[in-house]
């Protein structure tokens, strides 16, 4: 399992036989007001399981963090880049979505907080990912998308990250 950020080339690396990619980032920042800074940056989360089923997925949370989740566990992607610095900002009247949805491998989200371009409240933390239970070669699933904030329940985005879920299952 890594996690690695979006935009650039594939540097492949081989370690204890798991394909691992290096990328460079690509990250945006936007001050709103008096509340905070709004920040996302596009990542990748790439998820590969040999004992179960493989789960990548990204969650924005109510405290104004990020989380990756690999498989069961959800780790902060890094302080540095949360979606609202300082975190105590949150959740305030923050609104996320999710646009942009292409499905390159395998088909729906396994969790999906709210439907493609549909705003909902960051009062509770939002969850998207995708889970791959095939072995079978070439079997992942792999979607790209795009979240969105805004602040309060009209107007546009003032903060976006494209992000990319690879959930790889395979058996021993």
């Amino acid at each position: 399992m890594i996690l690695v950020p979006k935009h650039n080339l594939y540097l492949p690396e081989r370690k204890w036989g798991l394909r691992k990619f290096q990328r460079g980032i690509i990250q945006a920042t936007c001050v709103y007001g008096s509340g905070g800074v709004v920040t996302l940056s596009g990542r990748i989360v790439t998820v590969e399981e040999e004992i179960i089923a493989a789960i990548a997925g990204v969650r924005v949370n109510s405290d104004g963090t990020v989380d990756k989740r690999e498989s069961a566990v959800f780790t902060q992607i890094d302080s540095a880049t949360d979606w609202i610095i300082p975190n105590s900002a949150a959740p305030d009247d923050y609104e996320v979505r999710i646009t942009n949805v292409v499905f390159n491998a395998g088909t729906g989200f396994f969790v999906s907080a709210a439907a493609e371009d549909v705003w909902i409240v960051l009062t509770s933390d939002r969850e998207w990912s995708v889970r791959d239970t095939d072995s079978s070669a070439g079997g992942n699933k792999d979607t790209d998308f795009t979240i969105e904030i805004r602040k309060g329940s009209s107007g546009g985005a003032i903060e976006t990250g494209a992000y990319t879920l690879i959930a790889d299952f395979q058996s021993l």
